[in-house]
């Protein structure tokens, strides 16, 4: 497996240094903290310099019988809890309830399911909820209907 496998997925970071530091640029793989850092005057030259240095951290870790864990790549939305509180009117909160009883689920699983599907329409470009119909949407033979 090649260098650039076993670091795929690992974040690298580059930052400047300050001037009293000597100026330049350093790099880093965030989930490995310090233990392999990359130094240049410019910021290619640290990333080709943490590559470097990276093998040889690699190599190390081999020298020890220890190998490098794959890479875990956080989620923007593993931060979010999973949780909201939703105020409806009383008239809605009864409809879902009914329709969610009418499935033989929980009203938080429809509710679920119902935004999930609102999402996964919204997402792909195509409308959800109520279609206005337009006079040329309705077939000729309910034109003739009037509202009583």
């Amino acid at each position: 497996m090649n260098l650039n496998d076993r670091l795929n997925g690992y974040n690298i970071e580059i930052a400047p240094l300050a001037e009293g530091d000597g100026g330049g640029f350093e790099a880093f793989y965030s989930q490995l903290g310090r233990s392999a850092v990359g130094y240049g005057e410019t910021v290619v030259e640290a990333a080709q310099d943490l590559l470097e240095v990276a093998k040889l951290f690699l190599a190390s870790l081999e020298e020890d019988g220890l190998t490098l864990e794959p890479a875990t790549v956080p989620q923007p939305w593993q931060e979010m809890s999973g949780r909201v509180t939703l105020r409806v009117s009383k008239s809605l909160h009864y409809r879902l309830d009914k329709l969610a009883d009418a499935e033989g689920v929980s009203l938080n699983s429809f509710m679920t399911d119902l935004l999930q599907s609102g999402v996964t329409a919204l997402e792909s470009g195509h409308l959800f909820g109520a279609v206005l119909a337009t006079p040329q949407s309705v077939p000729q033979d309910t034109k003739r209907l009037r509202a009583v």
